[in-house]
C-alpha cells in the first residue's frame, strides 16, 4: 500500500503535467519545486532523505511550473496516525479534476483493511 502522501501526489500531478510541488517547514522549503513524488516523503522502511516523514509538520504547496501561481496547499503533522495527519487542505483550482475527499476516503478504507 503506497503511503497516503503519494496517493495524493499521484492523484494531483496527473491531472496536469505543468503542476509541481514543494515542501516548506517553518517558512523554510524543504524539497524544491518538484515532481519527484519520491521526494515527498520516506516510502519505505530505511529511507534517509528529507522530506514529510522527517518534520514534525509541514506544508505541502502545489504550482502550476510556467506561472508559479500557487494551485493549492496540504498540511500535515506527523503526530497522529492515517488520515488524521492532514490537519487542513484547499485545492480549489482542481475541483473538476481533483476530489481529495474520494482520495482520503478510499485510503482509508484500504488502511483498514491492512
Amino acid at each position: 500500500m503506497k503511503p497516503l502522501l503519494v496517493e495524493i501526489l499521484e492523484s494531483i500531478l496527473r491531472t496536469d503535467e505543468d503542476l509541481v510541488y514543494r515542501i516548506m517547514a517553518d517558512g523554510e522549503q524543504i524539497v524544491p519545486l518538484t515532481r519527484d513524488i519520491f521526494l515527498a516523503c520516506n516510502q519505505k522502511q530505511g529511507d534517509e532523505y528529507v522530506g514529510m516523514s522527517n518534520l514534525d509538520e509541514g506544508q505541502l504547496e502545489v504550482y502550476w511550473m510556467t506561472t508559479l501561481e500557487k494551485v493549492g496547499f496540504l498540511n500535515w503533522n506527523n503526530y497522529n496516525d492515517g488520515l488524521d495527519r492532514i490537519t487542513n487542505y484547499s485545492f480549489t483550482c482542481l475541483d473538476n479534476e481533483f476530489d481529495m475527499l474520494d482520495i482520503l476516503n478510499n485510503w482509508e478504507n484500504k488502511y483498514r483493511f491492512l
